[in-house]
């Protein structure tokens, strides 16, 4: 068991700088798991608004109606120096002033010089208020250039843009399960990225290690056969990647309060399959022998984008078709197939026989890769 030992001699000595992915990481998979939340209502944003209207028409008095709907109105004093003031003291967002002379010039299709203007210039306020008072303005222009007067076109804009669009949310909510609560379903998803920048960040310096010239003329010497060696390594490789795996186990038992029951155990079930893929991963980038400088490069890569092809950053459900495509050859598809059916988010109901179908596939992988890394120390060792 020399190349077991030495492995784990490799890997205490890697491990402090390894440590400090595992806590970032770690940390940052609490905080996406922790962004599921229940509320998933939408409603508009309210600005505080004050509107003064010097020009006193119908078409001005139509107008203030149409933002006293969409915001909160603020009363200001109608001088210069209390406008500065509350803007200056966020008393309130927005000073709108309708000049005198408003309905004349937008019932001529006159869209400039309407208004005066109060607030924090390039201020969120700022641009967003402005985009509703344009639509507004273009709108009626619109309407009063097809033929409407200006009661009519007033009318018809605020109707047309107080029109509500439904807006559903996707999320991974407790729907089929009630222990299998959303901040461990949102845990779980995004455990691929965390597993594979960890897996990839640890292993392969160890492995490059392993593989370096010292170390191999002292195996190549030896009488340990290939298998042998083979095992040994993929034996270290099973109690660090083991090791790991338990950690966030154990953090994401603690974020659902220690409730073992349910679908839990499928979503357990998933991420060590998952884990025996990122390990396998990690072992064929250290079998190509990138050098230091490169690792971290091809972790992000290979992080990053399985987690954006396959759903794990953006769901399944957004993606193009030509992507699906693309994600079908990667494993992360099938484990977030899982844990989106295992969520109640996918489109099939939650059954045993189909969730055991996407474990598979992953474990084809898993095998695949594990079976290429043999093969590559095989051909490694007889070319030397």
């Amino acid at each position: 068991m020399q190349v077991f030992k030495t492995f784990m001699k490799i890997t205490l000595k890697k491990l402090p700088a390894a440590m400090i992915y595992i806590g970032v990481f770690l940390t940052i998979s609490i905080i996406m798991a922790n962004m599921g939340g229940e509320d998933t209502n939408f409603s508009d944003t309210k600005l505080d608004i004050c509107v003064m209207d010097e020009d006193n028409s119908d078409a001005s008095r139509a107008l203030k109606s149409f933002i006293e709907d969409k915001h909160d109105t603020i009363e200001v004093r109608n001088d210069e120096e209390s406008i500065l003031d509350a803007i200056y003291y966020n008393t309130v967002d927005y000073v709108l002033v309708i000049k005198e002379g408003y309905s004349e010039k937008i019932s001529q299709g006159g869209t400039e010089g309407l208004f005066l203007n109060y607030t924090k210039p390039g201020s969120f306020s700022d641009t967003f208020f402005n985009t509703t008072l344009e639509r507004y303005t273009g709108t009626v222009s619109a309407l009063i250039a097809g033929g409407n007067d200006i009661s009519e076109a007033t009318a018809q804009a605020d109707k047309i843009l107080s029109d509500e669009t439904e807006v559903t949310i996707n999320t991974f909510a407790k729907k089929n399960d009630a222990s299998y609560s959303e901040q461990f379903s949102y845990y779980f998803q995004y455990m691929p990225y965390v597993l594979l920048a960890i897996f990839i960040s640890l292993l392969v310096p160890v492995m490059l290690v392993i593989n370096g010239k010292e170390v191999r003329n002292r195996t190549n010497c030896s009488k340990l056969t290939t298998m042998s060696f083979s095992m040994q390594i993929f034996l270290g490789t099973a109690v660090v990647v083991l090791a790991v795996w338990a950690v966030f186990i154990f953090v994401g038992f603690i974020l659902n309060g220690f409730e073992i029951s349910g679908r839990i155990g499928y979503a357990v079930l998933n991420s060590f399959v998952f884990t025996l893929v990122s390990a396998g991963i990690a072992l064929v980038v250290s079998s190509l022998s990138p050098s230091e400088k490169a690792i971290n490069m091809i972790g992000n890569v290979v992080s990053l984008g399985m987690s954006f092809l396959c759903g794990i950053f953006v769901p399944l459900s957004i993606l193009g078709d030509s992507v699906i495509n693309i994600s079908r050859f990667l494993p992360a598809y099938w484990y977030v197939r899982a844990n989106n059916m295992l969520a109640g988010i996918s489109e099939e109901p939650f059954a045993v026989g189909e969730y055991f179908k996407f474990l598979g596939v992953e474990m084809l992988f898993a095998v695949i890769l594990f079976v290429l890394v043999i093969l590559i120390f095989r051909i490694k060792k007889k070319s030397r």
